[in-house]
């Protein structure tokens, strides 16, 4: 699986949740702001 797959089951997952009050949140800014990040690891 994809880190965008990823991204998407855990946003659906979240919103899921959310839509039972159950308030959540997800940050990947750690990621993003790794210099290896959209470089393909390279």
């Amino acid at each position: 699986m994809s880190y965008g797959e990823v991204c998407g089951v855990m946003q659906n997952f979240l919103l899921s949740a959310w839509e039972d009050g159950i308030d959540m949140t997800w940050s990947s800014s750690e990621v993003i702001q790794d210099h290896h990040f959209g470089s393909g690891g390279q």
